[in-house]
């Protein structure tokens, strides 16, 4: 049976639209934005390509639709677990939220590819929207950053935004390297990276400050 097949068949019982989108999540991370044609799209999900166009306009949409999701469900899974650390304790909220980054990159790596490195591919006001959604992350980061400044936790002379970025790194450079077959899952890789971050979040005496 044909990789196109075994697809098809696995997609069986999915709604169309969503069968469309992973389709089309897999022939991105495969071949690329440029390199997919929406006929190899369809063939995944078992259907003509004159039947995409019953529920998509366009390849471009496909992707911003993707990211999008992508976006929407990133943004979704940090804040809960910000909101899970206890209340007034800005270093474990930093914490779960590094590891929570880690998790979902490690756990989506076509979705972590594909967002990252086709924005290019979006016309110009869907390449804004995605920036927005990318902003709304890296806010979240050097607002638990700052937090983590004011109590102490890092020294007040720390680069904020540098030090948010960092973090963000940790989980957007996984799928580079994680083995989703190994040994490891995405919640070991992520303990292991928060128990790193960490030390570097201890109290300081005052003349550390």
């Amino acid at each position: 049976m044909t990789t196109v097949a075994k697809g098809a068949r696995a997609r069986e019982g999915m709604g169309t639209r969503q069968a469309i989108y992973e389709a089309a999540l897999d022939a991105f991370a495969e071949n690329g934005y440029a390199g997919a044609s929406l006929r190899d799209i369809a063939r995944r999900v078992g259907i003509e390509v004159a039947s995409l166009y019953n529920h998509i306009d366009s390849k471009e949409e496909l992707l911003f639709r993707i990211i999008e999701t992508t976006s929407n469900e990133m943004v979704d899974e940090l804040r809960a677990a910000v909101d899970a650390a206890p209340p007034g304790d800005p270093r474990q909220r930093l914490l779960q939220a590094t590891a929570q980054n880690i998790i979902f990159h490690a756990s989506r790596p076509r979705n972590s590819f594909v967002g990252n490195v086709e924005l290019r591919s979006l016309t110009p006001e869907h390449y804004m929207q995605a920036i927005r959604w990318r902003h709304e992350v890296e806010t979240l980061f050097i607002n638990l950053v700052q937090e983590c400044v004011d109590a102490d936790f890092l020294p007040a002379d720390s680069q904020v935004k540098v030090v948010a970025y960092h973090l963000l790194a940790l989980g957007t450079t996984v799928p580079a390297w994680f083995d989703q077959s190994g040994p490891l899952s995405p919640a070991d890789i992520a303990a292991s990276a928060a128990e790193l971050v960490l030390h570097g979040l201890r109290k300081r005496s005052p003349h550390q400050r």
